[in-house]
């Protein structure tokens, strides 16, 4: 991670980018106004293979960037509100700030695909909102996190009664649960033609149990941002970095700083920073209340299973059995990789495009590890959207339809700051308060996706055998990634 300081209007500039690929440089503050009590932060982004869709389903990639500062003199870093608007987006782009003020997303302003740079992007910030003073001293770390737009439309969540507690249309009707928009779905014990439960694993739900999902409750029919992989090595330790000592007792994934699973990050209790050997390898060992709060930092929120299965399908038809990239009948195992480690790591197994079943390298890879230079969705293990390891690597982690305690769920984002254990702090999240232990405030988290760990049944896209269990224990192979509803 790179950093420099830079002194400027009593202010003190660092820099902290957070993805697989994405490049933060020449941070600096401009333009301070002290009757507005705003001040400019300034910056150069760039990252690579990225896109713009101008034809069928506007669909585009993004970076999330938002803003952490420290008071001179405090040990503690606080969530930089940014203004809704008066930000500067150069030639090409377009700068999109939602109204809370918890970061803003960057992205193409037309056609186009491959690297994309931008020169002095600049976040209007309003440090009054923060609580600072007009001749404070604080140091300043912006941090990018790269995102896909999945737009507005309706979807299909189920696929045929293939995969295990599939959604389907009634107890002998398999065709699979069509989300046409966000209003309250009502779950009956028809034969056909409805919105039929499942049973899963460790459910608490039977088969054709009756509920309401209400309309508050995201079912992926509106427009939201999923990250496009799963949170790094790189991502977890500059968060982690990021927190009180007390908070980094409670997020410390590891007991012991050795590798494990090819988990390479490490931190000593009482030590400075923690530290990562492979910054792009998909973190694991998260629990659901890592997985939060990271997301409540970050200024994301924990995504619903119904998402989930937008985000991989798209708009697209069901298929039966089929993975995040379509196809039911086309998986390869990665067995070995190349360079293995480094921002280049890739798979050394002919048409790999997953890691899963336990066989091969036993921990997860890289990031994005399969899409090249010349792979197509199937090839890269990509989901409809350009979103990537939705199947395999490490588990997703999700708010469950399954769960009646959690129907009252409404997506509301993180604010950017932790209790002072660690914890996330936002209402009606799993867990978001904290539990008198790790497994009851998992209540309402389920795994869906599959992982390296597991066999490739689990990687289906509408699979749901482990989507309502409640199991927040910290395992090699579950990871986390997070999501926003679109401005």
């Amino acid at each position: 991670m790179y950093r420099f300081l830079l002194l400027f209007f009593s202010f003190s500039v660092c820099f902290s980018a957070s993805a697989n690929n994405i490049r933060v440089s020449n941070v600096a503050l401009s333009n301070q106004n002290p009757t507005e009590k705003t001040t400019t932060i300034n910056f150069n982004i760039s990252w690579d293979n990225s896109w713009r869709l101008s034809v069928g389903q506007q669909n585009w990639d993004a970076a999330w960037v938002f803003v952490k500062y420290q008071p001179s003199g405090s040990q503690q870093w606080y969530h930089a509100k940014l203004k809704p608007s008066g930000h500067t987006a150069p030639t090409g782009s377009t700068v999109d700030a939602p109204a809370d003020g918890m970061g803003a997303f960057i992205y193409r302003a037309g056609p186009g695909s491959g690297t994309f740079s931008l020169t002095d992007v600049g976040l209007k910030w309003d440090y009054a909102a923060s609580g600072l003073t007009d001749g404070a001293l604080v140091t300043v770390k912006v941090f990018a996190i790269e995102m896909v737009y999945v737009p507005q439309g309706a979807f299909y969540a189920g696929d045929f009664g293939t995969s295990r507690g599939a959604f389907k249309k009634g107890s002998g009707d398999t065709r699979p649960w069509d989300i046409t928009s966000e209003a309250a779905i009502s779950v009956t014990n028809t034969a056909s033609n409805g919105y039929y439960y499942t049973a899963t694993s460790y459910t608490t739900l039977a088969n054709g149990a009756t509920f309401s999902v209400p309309a508050s409750f995201p079912k992926g029919f509106q427009a939201f941002y999923c990250m496009k992989y799963e949170i790094s090595e790189e991502q977890w330790v500059d968060f982690f970095n990021t927190l009180t000592t007390p908070q980094k007792i409670t997020r410390s994934i590891k007991t012991t700083g050795a590798v494990a699973n090819r988990n390479t990050v490490s931190w000593t209790a009482g030590g400075g920073d923690a530290t990562t050997q492979a910054p792009n390898r998909a973190c694991s060992f998260l629990s659901w209340m890592d997985g939060a709060a990271y997301a409540d930092w970050a200024g994301l929120r924990p995504m619903t299973e119904l998402e989930f299965e937008k985000a991989a399908r798209g708009n697209m038809d069901a298929v039966g059995g089929e993975y995040a990239w379509g196809n039911g009948d086309y998986i390869t195992n990665v067995t070995a990789v190349a360079n293995d480690g480094t921002p280049a790591e890739g798979s050394n197994t002919e048409g790999a495009n997953a890691n899963y079943g336990n066989t091969g390298l036993l921990g997860p890879v890289r990031v994005g590890m399969f899409a090249t230079a010349t792979s197509d969705r199937e090839k890269a293990g990509a989901s409809y959207w350009g979103i990537m390891d939705l199947s395999g690597n490490v588990w997703e982690r999700v708010v469950s339809v399954g769960f009646t305690a959690v129907h009252p769920f409404d997506g509301r984002h993180g604010d950017g700051e932790l209790s002072g254990d660690g914890n996330a702090t936002v209402a009606n999240w799993p867990g978001a308060l904290g539990a008198i232990n790790e497994v009851t405030a998992a209540t309402g988290a389920g795994f869906r996706g599959g992982s390296w760990f597991t066999p490739a049944a689990e990687l289906r896209t509408s699979d749901r055998f482990w989507a309502t269990y409640n199991y927040n224990i910290r395992r090699h192979d579950f990871g986390f990634r997070a999501v926003r509803t679109a401005p």
